[in-house]
């Protein structure tokens, strides 16, 4: 028989509380557009519903019945494992099944057997095998999923912000500005905490070690375990608690610290076996060698190798390249980009009911393509280097120099283009904008050096 943690029991359960929730949800919606489709009467939405609970509340049961006989053997400490089902609202008052179970006969007479024996035998709790896998010291560290996933979202949110910027289309380019760069940094944090998890707890053969309260001899903590709870909205949470003594140094001789298990990389289960065969190990070690003690303490280094390979530095440095690529084209001449020559066939601030703050529209040749310059000059504005826009009128013959590749196609026919760099009038320059490109270039750049100094300084503390 293969012995499991109160953990891996109460997660088992769960996966399947959950399963069946959602097929309930599905059950419904699929009811719910039969009923629309067809238009059958409201009280039939109502009767779906119904029914739907109905069923979820007697499969809750049946596999509950079931869990029991599976779980109730096998768990390492049964005791344990009813006051978390308890607290977790998996099983109500007696762990005993009622009149009103759902299931056979034989399966409740089964789970009256297994307690019965467990009690009557004092096996209410098992031993683990020494597990080899467990080393020395067995690091707890802040979930890299949920960095990577907080690194996408904030870098996925820049692309509004840097897209007006871009295009010069920002009504607020101070405020896209800043959020641009916030957001960035923000991604560039989770991206580092993904690279470089948060130590959280580190477990060993002599004690813990948490960021608060360093190194503790297993002397110094009264308990350590997983429990279970119900969180503000209902949400079944698995938390580590430590609990330590005066032993510990702390001030006030008690001190409680509780950790999400959903915040770190390793699951409930896997941090309560840890703990089982640390306490099997220090009860065994303790009864063979009277004279053993608790000083030696855990390595707390992180799991990366302080000689780890110099690939972390290839991100910042490709940031850096792309920026400079960035910023680089704000330098190229009129003769580098495509050009478009004709006369103005309308000139406005406004082009038929599209209007945006501080944007000149140009049509030549009546063309499909209407061109935006953004001539804004108030303060915080990404002004044009050169704007001499106001002398142009209907019928004036000019060359506009852009960039091809930025056509958009926004409403209707109707094709925007808002990367004029150039325009000349009679052989001289009246407009040349390249603010944009240059301010884009010195973010990314920016974003780049601090990431770089991100990571230097985390290799000088070894932490990386």
């Amino acid at each position: 028989m293969q012995i499991i943690t109160v953990s891996k029991a109460i997660d088992k359960i769960q996966k399947a509380i959950r399963i069946i929730g959602w097929v309930m949800i599905a059950f419904w919606g699929l009811c719910l557009s039969i009923i629309i489709k067809f238009q059958f009467a409201i009280a039939w939405m109502a009767f779906a519903f119904i029914l739907s609970v109905i069923l979820v509340i007697l499969v809750r049961s049946y596999l509950i019945l079931k869990w029991k006989i599976d779980a109730f053997e096998r768990v390492d400490d049964l005791l344990e494992l009813i006051e978390r089902a308890k607290n977790s609202r998996i099983i109500d008052g007696s762990p005993y099944p009622d009149k009103w179970s759902i299931g056979t006969k034989a399966d409740k007479e089964k789970v009256y057997e297994i307690i019965s024996k467990r009690i009557e035998l004092n096996q209410t709790t098992y031993e683990f095998v020494d597990d080899a896998s467990i080393h020395h010291t067995f690091k707890i560290e802040s979930s890299k999923k949920n960095n990577i996933i907080y690194s996408l979202v904030c870098g996925a949110l820049t692309y509004q912000p840097l897209s007006r910027l871009l295009s010069e289309t920002s009504v607020y380019p101070l405020t896209d500005y800043g959020m641009s760069g916030a957001l960035l940094i923000a991604a560039l944090y989770f991206l580092m905490q993904f690279i470089s998890p948060k130590q959280i707890v580190n477990l060993s053969n002599a004690g813990v070690w948490t960021k608060k309260l360093g190194f503790q001899q297993w002397k110094a903590i009264d308990e350590i375990a997983i429990e279970n709870k119900l969180g503000s909205n209902q949400e079944r949470i698995a938390e580590l608690v430590i609990v330590y003594n005066e032993r510990s140094g702390v001030e006030n001789g008690n001190e409680v610290q509780k950790f999400n298990v959903k915040e770190v990389n390793k699951t409930a289960d896997e941090i309560e076996h840890a703990l089982k065969i640390y306490k099997q190990r220090i009860k065994k070690t303790t009864t063979e060698n009277s004279s053993y003690t608790l000083s030696k303490k855990p390595s707390i280094s992180s799991s990366t190798d302080k000689n780890a390979k110099w690939f972390v530095f290839i991100a910042p440095l490709i940031i850096i390249i792309f920026g400079t690529y960035t910023w680089s084209q704000s330098l190229k001449d009129k003769e580098s980009y495509d050009f478009k020559k004709g006369t103005i066939t309308y000139i406005d601030t406004h082009f038929e009911k599209y209007k945006n703050r501080a944007t000149l529209f140009l049509q030549l040749d009546n063309d499909p393509t209407v061109f935006k310059l953004f001539i804004g000059k108030e303060r915080g504005d990404f002004c044009p280097v050169l704007d001499q826009t106001d002398a142009l009128q209907i019928n004036d013959e000019i060359t506009i120099y852009y960039d091809k590749f930025s056509n958009k196609k926004e409403y209707d026919n109707t094709v925007f283009n808002n990367s004029i760099t150039y325009i000349v009038k009679n052989n001289d320059i009246i407009f040349h904008d390249e603010t944009s490109l240059k301010y884009a270039g010195y973010l990314i750049i920016g974003v780049g050096i601090l990431l770089l100094f991100i990571i230097l300084i985390l290799k000088l503390k070894r932490k990386l």
